[in-house]
């Protein structure tokens, strides 16, 4: 893939997209994600012929006015690697990006007493320690939380 692609991508994921940690409540497990959502799709099929994901779309039918939403969602491993080949281009998202290349992938095994599958308890709270600290990177309003401290 051209740099320029590359460089291309981190910019547009940097303003438009979102990195997070999903929690699934019906099996307690999480996800990685990595989100871009907008009303033109063209730069979303780019993303998803550069990285694979999916893209689907919502319409919002409370207003004629409001147009149709395009999301590109890279999940799971396919999320890390397409982090990890734009990170040494990303300003913004650099640090959830960082987050996100830790985060480890368990899979689950069968128990032997119960017979049901489960994640290793390590593997849980590490999932859970990216999830809480993506979740303060994600300020909402975009910027680092800065704490001030009285001298």
């Amino acid at each position: 893939m051209k740099e320029t692609d590359l460089a291309w991508a981190a910019g547009f994921i940097d303003g438009e997209g979102t990195v997070v940690v999903v929690h699934r409540k019906d099996d307690d497990s999480f996800g990685l994600r990595l989100v871009v959502s907008q009303t033109v799709e063209r730069p979303l099929q780019m993303l998803k012929d550069m990285f694979g994901g999916s893209i689907y779309q919502r319409k919002d039918n409370r207003k004629e006015s409001y147009k149709t939403l395009w999301t590109w969602q890279a999940a799971g491993q396919t999320a890390q690697e397409t982090l990890k080949s734009i990170y040494p281009f990303l300003q913004v998202k650099s640090h959830q990006a960082a987050i996100a290349l830790v985060y480890p992938f368990a899979k689950r095994q069968r128990d032997a007493e119960s017979g049901t599958f489960k994640r290793h308890p390590l593997a849980r709270i590490l999932q859970e320690l990216c999830r809480n600290a993506l979740h303060d990177a994600n300020d909402a309003s975009g910027r680092w939380k800065v704490q001030w401290s009285k001298s």
